[in-house]
């Protein structure tokens, strides 16, 4: 009777170390980003990780059906900010619009 129960057990962790994996990726991922921006290197990324673009990005652009709709300042503009405008929901951001 245990068996099923084990099963899933073992799913469970299966899944669990992968998404440890994936963390630890994007982790060293944006650790070599923020590496590369730290020498001067200007870097495009592009991404829909909106959190992991907000963490290193300097300026965003968000385009939405292959144009440009504004330009965010991370600092000062929030993610929904950049991600109103993505999905269509809302216009930009004013004083964004590119």
């Amino acid at each position: 009777m245990s068996e099923p129960a084990g099963g899933q057990a073992r799913a469970n962790n299966r899944r669990l170390k992968q998404k440890r994996a994936r963390k630890i990726k994007y982790s060293r991922v944006l650790e070599l980003i923020l590496d590369v921006k730290r020498r001067g290197v200007p870097i495009i990324l592009i991404s829909h990780n909106i959190p992991h673009v907000f963490e290193v990005a300097d300026r965003i652009h968000v385009h939405r059906l292959g144009r440009c709709l504004c330009v965010i300042d991370p600092k000062k503009q929030l993610m929904a900010d950049a991600v109103a405008p993505m999905t269509g929901a809302k216009k930009p951001p004013a004083g964004t619009v590119f």
